[in-house]
């Protein structure tokens, strides 16, 4: 991001009570896996603004209520002015923060079923790298201090470094993932070192 991207989606996460340092390293760890994951995704870099605007404002929406929190963290986010960012790119921010938990985009939900193509398969292979992110930092104690990313046909595999405990990050990395059934991604495999 821009550092006024960046200004905007700090000031904004301020204001709706989001943990700055929790919001930071959840940006910086899905900008990291964007980054690594690259070749398999094969999204242009653009995207990976969004990811981390995303991973900033993912939970304004405890503002209104921590109940349901990813559908007001939408709510907020697409209808919100966003300086440095386009209407489509505010629109794609927005959906992120929605599947940033929770079920995947479903024929049910008719915001996500209006977008374009282009957009839905975007978010299909973004969302992952989103809750990956989010789970790495789920203490919100930002104990994962290095991340590489190591990849087959069949799996992804996370060498992470951290300081101190990470049962909680773990934890959430082994429950089930949802995917949707149209993009299929390897499986996760996370190694700790301490």
């Amino acid at each position: 991001m821009s550092r006024d991207q960046r200004r905007e989606v700090e000031d904004m996460g301020r204001r709706y009570g989001v943990p700055l340092e929790h919001a930071r390293k959840v940006g910086s760890i899905s900008n990291h896996l964007f980054t690594e994951l690259q070749p398999l995704h094969q999204l242009p870099p653009a995207c990976g603004k969004l990811l981390e605007a995303a991973a900033h404002l993912i939970d304004v929406g405890h503002y209104i209520s921590s109940s349901s929190h990813h559908k007001h963290s939408h709510y907020v986010v697409a209808n919100s002015d966003m300086p440095g960012f386009t209407e489509r790119e505010r629109i794609v921010i927005a959906h992120l923060c929605r599947y940033h938990r929770k079920s995947m985009p479903t024929p049910m939900h008719s915001a996500y079923q209006n977008l374009p193509p282009d957009e839905k398969r975007t978010l299909l292979l973004m969302i992952p790298l989103l809750r990956l992110a989010d789970n790495l930092d789920q203490s919100h104690e930002q104990r994962i201090e290095r991340l590489a990313c190591r990849w087959t046909d069949t799996e992804v595999t996370l060498q992470v470094h951290s300081r101190g405990d990470i049962d909680l990050e773990q934890w959430a990395l082994s429950g089930p993932a949802r995917f949707s059934a149209s993009v299929q991604p390897p499986g996760i495999l996370m190694k700790a070192r301490d």
